[in-house]
Parts: C-alpha cells; sequence; structure tokens
C-alpha cells in the first residue's frame, strides 16, 4: 500500500426487504474491497440494512465514491438472486483506519421534508378551464410523464421521465435513413427509401436552449446511453443527472404552460415535490477500543446531538471530542 494511502470503512442505509433467519453478516470481496451486509433478523420490520465496505484509497472522498459502486454491484446479483428491488439511500458514516484512542469520522444525516400546498379557489378555477379544454394528444401525455418523473425519488427513473415528457412536447416525425458513411438516403430497389418514425435532436435542442439550458450535449450524454442501457451507472452519473433535473423539470413546465397558455397563479419554487437535506459531521472521538481499526462504538447521529447539547450546557460529551471543519482533510 502507498504510503498516500490509507483504509477506510463506510457504511450505507440500503432499501431492502432481505433478511437473514439468524442476523448473521455476509462478507464478500471485490477488487481488493470487503463488502459487509449486516442483516436484521426476521422479526425487524425497518425496511433496510447497514452495509459497510473497506477499502484502501488516497482520501476518504475517493473511497466513498468507489465504495458506492462497489456496493451496487453486490446489490445487482441480489436483486436478480431474489428477484426484488436494492436501492442505496445514502452514507451513514465513514472512518479512517487509525491505532490510537483518538479517532475521526464523518457522520451523514439524511432528513426528507414533505412540503404541503393548499388547493385555493384560483387554482381550482384555473383548472376547470384547462379540464374544458380538448387537449392535444402530446400535451396530456407529456403532462403524464411530467407526473411520473415528480413521484420517481431518485435517476434515473426521474431523469428517464422528465425526458419522456421533453420528447412528448417535441414529438416525433417520419424522417429519412441515410448512409451513415456517405450520408446519401437509404432506398430499397423494391420498396423506395427507408423512413421511420424519430424525435429531432435538433429540436429538442432548441427547446432546450429556448429554457435557458446552456449545455445540452451534456444531457444527451447522459440520455443516450441510459435509454440504450450502455449507462456506467456510477456515484458521479447519478449526481450529473440529480444535478439535470431541475433543468428538465423548467424546460417541461415552461413549454407546457406556454401553450396551455395557463396562468402562474401560485409560485411554488421546488414545488410540492420532498426536499432532502443532508447534513454532515466531521468529528472527532474517543474510543474505548484503541485496538481496533474501525472501532463499533463510532459515534452515531444521536451522539452529535448529543455533543452539541453537552456544549450548550458547558459539559463534555462522554465521546465526541471536538466537531471539526468539512471537508475531512484524513
Amino acid at each position: 500500500m502507498p504510503s498516500s494511502e490509507r483504509r477506510y470503512q463506510i457504511e450505507f442505509w440500503v432499501r431492502c426487504s432481505l433478511r437473514s433467519h439468524d442476523s448473521k453478516s455476509f462478507r464478500f470481496s471485490l477488487r481488493g474491497a470487503e463488502i459487509e451486509l449486516r442483516f436484521h433478523g426476521s422479526e425487524d420490520q425497518d425496511g433496510g440494512f447497514i452495509a459497510s465496505v473497506e477499502l484502501i484509497r488516497s482520501a476518504v472522498s475517493k473511497a466513498e465514491l468507489d465504495a458506492h459502486d462497489l456496493l451496487t454491484q453486490v446489490l445487482n446479483l441480489i436483486s436478480l438472486q431474489f428477484k426484488m428491488p436494492a436501492l442505496v439511500v445514502n452514507t451513514v458514516r465513514s472512518q479512517v483506519e487509525e491505532s490510537r484512542e483518538i479517532r475521526h469520522c464523518a457522520i451523514y444525516s439524511t432528513e426528507k421534508r414533505p412540503r404541503s400546498f393548499f388547493l385555493m379557489q384560483q387554482q381550482a378555477d384555473e383548472m376547470q378551464r384547462l379540464l374544458g379544454v380538448e387537449l392535444p394528444q402530446v400535451i396530456a401525455d407529456a403532462m403524464y410523464w411530467l407526473r411520473w418523473s415528480y413521484l420517481a425519488e431518485r435517476a434515473p427513473e426521474a431523469f428517464l421521465f422528465a425526458w419522456m415528457a421533453l420528447e412528448r412536447l417535441v414529438g416525433d416525425e417520419n424522417r429519412h435513413a441515410v448512409c451513415p458513411k456517405c450520408g446519401k438516403p437509404v432506398v430499397c430497389p423494391e420498396h423506395g427509401p427507408h423512413t421511420y418514425r424519430s424525435v429531432s435532436s435538433s429540436k429538442i435542442k432548441k427547446l432546450l436552449v429556448r429554457y435557458g439550458v446552456g449545455n445540452p450535449a451534456a444531457l444527451f450524454d447522459l440520455r443516450h446511453p441510459l435509454v440504450h442501457g450502455g449507462l456506467k451507472f456510477t456515484f458521479e452519473k447519478r449526481v450529473k443527472m440529480s444535478h439535470a433535473m431541475p433543468l428538465l423539470w423548467k424546460v417541461v413546465e415552461g413549454e407546457l404552460k406556454r401553450r396551455l397558455r395557463t396562468k402562474t397563479v401560485l409560485h411554488t419554487p421546488g414545488g410540492g415535490r420532498v426536499l432532502t437535506s443532508i447534513e454532515c459531521i466531521n468529528c472527532e472521538y474517543r474510543t474505548s477500543r484503541p485496538t481496533e481499526p474501525f472501532p463499533p462504538d463510532c459515534p452515531t447521529y444521536d451522539d452529535v446531538q448529543g455533543y452539541k447539547e453537552s456544549i450548550r450546557r458547558g459539559r463534555k460529551h462522554p465521546k465526541i471530542v471536538n466537531i471539526l471543519t468539512w471537508p475531512p482533510d484524513w
């Protein structure tokens, strides 16, 4: 192991109903990493389990990215074997291997905050007006897929549904097939020119640019391999798709309102979708098991809350020594 590299343990929360009849954990090896699935017993019904990945990397940020992608390969096989979903929901905690009493760890807390809105008469009146209009099928289809994109919690589902809404607004058309080498039309001696139904990429780009999307090519770089099954779905790709979602929603929502001539009767930044906030804590703590590379008494988010309360009262916390600046430099 190069001197600049260290061993890390990254823990994730996995949403999956798989259980262990005796609460036994299972370990798997993959490309130098050790992956442990800490299943709950059959009596537990909390909807998931903790998975930890131990690996050697140059920094905790790199370790977290690679650990996520390694874990997904194990979950792919679980889904295949049991015909069930298994999703990495969030990072729970990260530790670096050390051999002293004072240790370092990063703790993550994820909170979902659903937003409540109230239907008022002016919105109801606008909805009734639109219900009295015979909508073109492409508009109805676009609204349908837009609603599904709001429902999808994560990429790539939200991205794919929003893109389907976008393509419905652009519409498909008959296009002539051309030779990829010379660009001449493909013509059958017996049946004539070959045509097919397709959505024009150039028209999609024009619509994206009209609503302020500065780099449409970046969205196509996500769309094409996703639709055709060739996308290497890494943590980095998921982040890119998440960042692209507000752009796609803005385009689809804006174009629908333009075509429907609907009024904006309520300004709802972010809309009624569930918002997720993540709190990241970098801390030093005192372990009672200094001989272990990754002590099981590593702090939890509840310990962090206890530490904050102790500081407020002018007391020392029994485990956490200090909250450090973010991001971690270990």
